[in-house]
């Protein structure tokens, strides 16, 4: 394997923990922001239960129905939003370790040799000559 294959393949390496990096950050910032909004409604029903225990509505735990499913939405998408996260830092680290792999088998491979010369005679002479190096014979001077 030539140092470029392998230069090539720690470039595609690092190229893949970029990716990876980005994603698992952009995906971060999603359950960040579903947190934010689950925190919001815990605000919301604490509000309500305030002013319903204050108007002596004890009956009335029904307005805050809407806000437990927003609750349970956000719990949802908080779940569906982790495990995406965990799906692509494995799929990601599976892909770079397969590569990672790859350098030191790809590196312990000789270099194919190259083929050897051809050798063709002089039609003059009859003297050797490399096929495709030489343009005159060496022996008699002839074209070949």
């Amino acid at each position: 394997m030539s140092t470029f294959d392998s230069n090539k393949i720690k470039s595609d390496i690092a190229d893949l923990k970029n990716k990876k990096s980005t994603l698992l950050l952009s995906l971060q910032n999603d359950i960040d922001e579903i947190i934010s909004k689950k925190k919001a409604s815990f605000v919301n029903i604490g509000e309500r239960a305030y002013t319903l225990s204050r108007k002596e509505k004890s009956d009335n735990l029904a307005s805050l129905e809407a806000v437990f499913e927003t609750i349970d939405k956000h719990n949802d998408d908080l779940a569906a939003k982790e495990q995406k996260k965990l799906d692509i830092a494995a799929r990601y680290d599976e892909e770079i370790d397969m590569l990672e792999k790859l350098i030191p088998l790809m590196l312990a491979q000789p270099e194919p040799e190259p083929p050897a010369p051809t050798q063709a005679f002089c039609s003059s002479c009859g003297k050797s000559y490399v096929l495709g190096e030489d343009l005159f014979c060496m022996g008699c001077g002839a074209k070949l």
